[in-house]
């Protein structure tokens, strides 16, 4: 999610598309909804089609490196180093199971 100081505009804009890239050249595309909160903040937010999820979070498990790339080029590059850990800690507090992701 993109935040953005009141009266500032966020970078991506409402029906723009990401493509989220992975180290070993996996790629997923994911849509933008950008508008304003309560208290009048600018957000941006992408989410992948409900198809493609499963497959995301098994490409996250996978790789080590996912770049998102926006209509004006790359815009943010983030490490995957502790997905594992971190999505097993997520089951284990919400009580669902990690099958089919962890496996």
């Amino acid at each position: 999610m993109e935040r953005a100081f009141r009266g500032q505009a966020t970078v991506l804009d409402d029906g723009d598309m990401l493509n989220f890239v992975f180290d070993d050249g996996d790629s997923a595309q994911a849509s933008v909804t950008a508008g304003f909160d309560a208290d009048g903040y600018a957000y941006a937010q992408s989410q992948f089609a409900e198809a493609d999820k499963q497959r995301v979070l098994q490409a996250m498990r996978a790789n080590g490196i996912i770049e998102i790339i926006g209509p004006g080029g790359p815009f943010y590059t983030a490490s995957l180093s502790g997905f594992t850990a971190a999505y097993l800690k997520l089951a284990e507090q919400c009580g669902f199971s990690p099958q089919g992701v962890i496996d």
